[in-house]
């Protein structure tokens, strides 16, 4: 009971016998903050509260809520002790009609990512244990968005917002990281060179979902490179944005080189398919993706501290500039 500890918890009535009457109680007697007990009463107080187990496992949770000042340390202890106690609030994968089993945590989940972790997945990743026992990349890519919107990990917003409290080491070590997931085929693949050969052997056969959901992630690879570009070209020097758009570039030639070199797999996937077609396809695929970069950042790249060097590789990224095929 929380009453037993006077240093943490407010002295008790006798305890109530109804369920509802019980939770309610629990939130009384402890000194929980004013914007988190209205958190857990808006899911929780009508009965929900048994998704979180017994009222001892609540009052556990509510405890370890108090060795932390803010409102983020406390969800996340909370949550973390609850299902410590053999309760998985949210399931491992994606799992749709976890909605309907679980509505409350399934809300309360929604809730806290939308208006505590609006600007923070990683903290989101962290809170459950069906989360974090999921690698970071596959939780953005595949639960992250039941939350946050669909791609919202491609949008120049996410760029702006999300890893703020990262050093910008970090923060582009961890952006990179999730490219390449993405360039993978969302970790299906082992490569670049293999991902293309698959979408390219399997290009008409039917039932090949697999194949057509790594071109879609190719695509979104693709994409997630530029709008990462288009938000750091106007925030860096034109020296930072001018780093990180040859560091795109290099990665993307390397690509190229290890296609031209030959494939890496067996005789059995190469003779099913021509492979000049697939290093022709590949190589327009490669070389239209540098352009697109180079684009963006000619347009977005700030101009008042440029050197001469960068002024000149400006021009000539401006003279052979080409249409955006990604939009």
């Amino acid at each position: 009971m929380c009453s037993k500890d006077q240093d943490l918890f407010l002295s008790s009535l006798e305890e109530k016998n109804d369920p509802i009457e019980r939770f309610i109680q629990a939130l009384d007697e402890c000194p929980i903050k004013a914007s988190f007990r209205a958190l857990l009463s808006k899911h929780y107080s009508q009965g929900a509260h048994s998704e979180l187990g017994s009222i001892d496992t609540i009052v556990k949770g509510l405890r370890a809520s108090l060795a932390y000042p803010n409102l983020p340390e406390q969800i996340i202890a909370f949550v973390q002790t609850v299902e410590g106690h053999g309760l998985g609030l949210f399931p491992v994968g994606r799992n749709d009609s976890f909605a309907k089993k679980r509505p409350a945590s399934f809300n309360f989940a929604s809730d806290v990512a939308e208006t505590i972790f609006a600007n923070s997945p990683e903290k989101l990743h962290q809170c459950f244990a069906g989360f974090k026992s999921c690698g970071f990349e596959y939780f953005l890519v595949t639960l992250a968005p039941q939350f946050y919107g669909e791609d919202f990990y491609l949008k120049p917003d996410f760029f702006k917002n999300h890893f703020a409290q990262y050093d910008s080491a970090e923060r582009e070590s961890s952006l990179w990281q999730l490219f390449k997931y993405l360039q993978n085929g969302g970790g299906q693949f082992g490569d670049f060179q293999y991902l293309v050969i698959e979408i390219f052997r399997h290009q008409g056969i039917d039932g090949s979902q697999d194949l057509k959901l790594g071109e879609q992630y190719l695509k979104k690879s693709f994409k997630f490179l530029n709008n990462w570009l288009l938000v750091e070209s106007p925030r860096g020097t034109a020296a930072e944005s001018s780093s990180l758009l040859h560091k795109f570039i290099d990665f993307l030639f390397d690509q190229s080189s290890a296609l031209r070199s030959g494939p890496s797999h067996t005789a059995e996937d190469v003779t099913r398919i021509d492979l000049s077609s697939v290093k022709g396809w590949a190589e327009n695929l490669l070389s239209a993706a540098r352009k697109e970069l180079e684009v963006i950042w000619c347009w977005n790249v700030r101009l008042d501290d440029m050197d001469d060097d960068q002024k000149n590789i400006l021009n000539t990224y401006t003279m052979n500039s080409t249409n955006i095929i990604f939009p």
